[in-house]
């Protein structure tokens, strides 16, 4: 399948933005968070049997979840952004039961950003202790002065 008929299809069946990414030919789609495993799934059945990474930005009044697909047969690539307000919990549905790979991803989103990922089969802390108090990775984020006895100082 066409990487252009992947952004028609959706175009035409979910309510999505598509906008140039500013590499080559690819575009971000930009979808609702309520429509992400339905599209993911019309993904992984279009070839695009690699989630390669999440990522996740905030942007004060939102955070956008960034979730990198390849298909490794014909080397497509597809960037699918979901943004979520952050007045609503900042929660959204897990992909683990569609790529192995999420479990990992979600759980470093989860720990450095807040997010939670629904039906995650192990959502907790991965790269900072199980006390951390608070997610690095936001803007609204402030350093503790202390930490077990150490000084940030």
């Amino acid at each position: 399948m066409q990487q252009v008929d992947i952004y028609e299809r959706l175009s035409k069946t979910y309510n999505v933005i598509i906008e140039d990414s500013g590499v080559g030919l690819t575009k971000d789609v930009i979808a609702d968070k309520s429509d992400l495993l339905k599209i993911v799934q019309e993904l992984k059945e279009s070839g695009f049997d690699m989630l390669r990474l999440i990522s996740s930005v905030d942007y004060s009044d939102k955070f956008f979840i960034v979730y990198h697909f390849l298909s490794t047969v014909n080397s497509n690539v597809f960037t699918l952004k979901v943004p979520l307000i952050k007045s609503d919990a900042s929660k959204i549905d897990s992909l683990c039961d569609l790529y192995d790979s999420a479990n990992w991803l979600e759980r470093e989103v989860y720990d450095l950003m807040g997010i939670e990922f629904i039906n995650h089969p192990n959502l907790k802390r991965i790269l900072l202790p199980l006390d951390w108090e608070g997610y690095p990775l936001r803007k609204d984020y402030v350093m503790p002065n202390e930490y077990h006895g150490i000084s940030k100082d």
